[in-house]
């Protein structure tokens, strides 16, 4: 073969080979024909006819591969365990909650999974629960968690264990009357304000009633609603109360608000008593009980008729404690505190505001930052502390401590036990003693003022100090500007 095509005519001419690879024709030398050009030329060709040829073969190949593949029958798929009845139901009637199967991919045999069905055990637990939830309130309408307009709730809570319950004021107002039963202690905690009244009744329940209504400005000066709600807890004997403006309203918006509420509480005699109230008048009367305590933020307190600890914190407002039987603490911000017939030890403390304390029985500490003290008919030890202001005694019995930074200190019908210590800067000091001369001691100083004693007939006067040895028990007195006088 390969001598035939040796011996064989040469049909295609250079030129017709040149003209197919692009390349001029070349004149024969002699009987070779010879060209760089040409050899060139026809070298390329063939390196991209064998590149060319090789990407053909390569596509072709993985299209066979790819049909072979394909052909194959798909794997055989497990068969899938028929639901019974009960499942099926359940899976058919599911609830908008649940998510739906994804859609079947092709080639793939896909099955929903069936929805577990709750026990017959676990439903009748639950059926038992709600049960009981239901129970707890047989009386308490729908409007009580969802009030609106003119609304009265009426409710009677004789139930053991922890309760929970909450009402909200979503327009115009609320007015609640409800009981409770098997109540020691009552916790009333006001984050918005209101009045808060507490009474003492011959009854085994805790009457509680209320009356809401909020008032707003907005920032747009338009006049709106506030929507504030009230819940309560019950649990082991304690009734807590909390009134506290809703978390969902838009009350930040507010410049402000007015609160146009009432609470009252008319409790047994043996309730203990705790209120915390952000701003308005609180009231309690007739308790007899282990102890009263009130914290009032902006607003007049009065306790009355009290057998038991009063522990009274008032910010802003007045202060009036009457006929109280047991230690007292008070402490004020800004305001005049009123204690009158008091039985017990009392510790009272006022920044800005008078202190007036009248037939008290036990002893007192009482400090003043500004403003006058005036003590009258204290049986029972003194010791009182002013910065600005005077501080009056008037017909008392027991040992007196005084300090005084800028006031004058008077002492009408004192009677001493054991002492008197009196220490002023700037001021006069005026005593006028109960006990006999012969029974006092006195040593007396001062920087600038003069000293004078005057009692029984005995007079001395100094403008330094005044010591006198006699009695057991002793006066002392030292001012640093001021005049002294003792009678």
């Amino acid at each position: 073969m390969f001598q035939q095509a040796r011996t064989e005519e040469n049909k295609t001419s250079v030129q017709e080979v040149c003209q197919w690879i692009g390349s001029a024709a070349i004149l024969p030398v002699g009987e070779k024909w010879t060209s760089k050009a040409l050899i060139k030329k026809l070298l390329s060709k063939k390196i991209y006819l064998m590149i060319s040829g090789l990407i053909t073969t390569t596509t072709v190949i993985s299209v066979l591969m790819y049909n072979t593949s394909a052909g194959k029958p798909d794997a055989i798929a497990k068969p899938v365990k028929k639901l019974p009845a009960i499942e099926q139901t359940a899976f058919h009637h599911q609830t908008a909650k649940q998510v739906k199967p994804p859609h079947e991919a092709p080639g793939k045999n896909n099955v929903p999974m069936p929805v577990k069905k709750a026990k017959a055990s676990e439903q009748d637990s639950l059926l038992a629960v709600r049960e009981a939830k239901e129970a707890l309130f047989t009386k308490v309408s729908e409007e009580e968690t969802s009030a609106s307009g003119n609304t009265t709730v009426q409710a009677a809570e004789n139930t053991t264990g922890s309760v929970k319950r909450k009402w909200l004021v979503k327009s115009g107002d609320l007015k609640i009357d409800t009981l409770f039963a098997r109540v020691k202690t009552v916790e009333f905690i006001s984050k918005i304000g209101n009045e808060v009244s507490v009474s003492a009744k011959e009854s085994n329940h805790i009457h509680f009633s209320a009356y809401v209504a909020m008032e707003g400005k907005s920032k747009c000066n338009s006049s709106d609603t506030i929507e504030p709600e009230i819940s309560y807890e019950l649990s082991d004997s304690v009734l807590k109360i909390q009134f506290s403006e809703n978390p969902h309203s838009f009350l930040k918006l507010f410049k402000y608000h007015k609160s146009l509420s009432h609470f009252s509480f008319e409790v047994p005699a043996h309730t203990n008593i705790k209120i915390n109230n952000a701003f308005g008048d609180v009231v309690v009367k007739g308790i007899e009980s282990d102890f009263c305590r009130v914290i009032n933020g902006s607003g007049n307190t009065t306790i009355e008729n009290v057998k038991a600890a009063v522990e009274v914190n008032n910010k802003f407002g007045d202060i009036k404690l009457q006929y109280i039987e047991g230690a007292t603490d008070i402490e004020s911000g800004s305001g005049e505190v009123d204690v009158s017939e008091l039985k017990g030890r009392a510790k009272i403390r006022n920044k800005f505001g008078d202190i007036s304390c009248e037939h008290i029985t036990g002893d007192m500490v009482v400090t003043d930052h500004s403003g006058e003290i005036s003590l009258k008919d204290i049986m029972g030890n003194i010791e009182a502390k002013n910065t600005f202001g005077d501080v009056t005694l008037r017909k008392s019995s027991g040992n007196v401590s005084v300090e005084s930074s800028s006031g004058t200190v008077k002492g009408e019908e004192v009677e001493l036990k054991e002492f008197l210590d009196v220490n002023s800067k700037f001021g006069d000091i005026q005593i006028q003693l109960k006990n006999k001369l012969e029974d006092l001691s006195f040593n007396l100083s001062s920087q600038f003022g003069d000293i004078r004693i005057n009692k029984e007939g005995y007079t001395q006067k100094s403008d330094k100090e005044v010591f006198i040895s006699k009695g057991k028990i002793k006066v002392k007195a030292k001012s640093a500007s001021g005049s002294q006088l003792f009678e």
